[in-house]
């Protein structure tokens, strides 16, 4: 049996990875490297994207870390870097109008 935190590590990655494609990206794990980064996302017409996965529990908890992102990211001619964040808790709303 998988370590739970990793499955759910995993699936967020993956959800990453699918809305990076459906902006026409092609994506890659950089699953068991242990590097800075989760995601690879590209396109031959755009640099290529570094994506970074979080998952937190809180929303200030988040707020931080984007902040703490900003700040120790320096931008590349060559590259982008990215931080996805997911909040525990926090999932889609749908809304019925009866």
């Amino acid at each position: 049996m998988s370590n739970p935190n990793y499955t759910k590590g995993r699936a967020f990655e993956y959800a990453t990875m699918s809305k990076w494609r459906e902006q026409q990206y092609k994506c890659t794990r950089a699953a068991g490297s242990h590097s800075e980064f989760d995601v690879i996302a590209y396109r031959i017409d755009r640099k290529p994207e570094f994506i970074q996965c979080k998952k937190v529990t809180t929303e200030p908890e988040a707020k931080r870390l984007l902040k703490s992102f900003k700040a120790s990211t320096m931008p590349s001619q060559y590259y982008h870097q990215s931080i996805a964040i997911k909040i525990k808790g926090f999932k889609n709303i749908l809304s019925v109008t009866v």
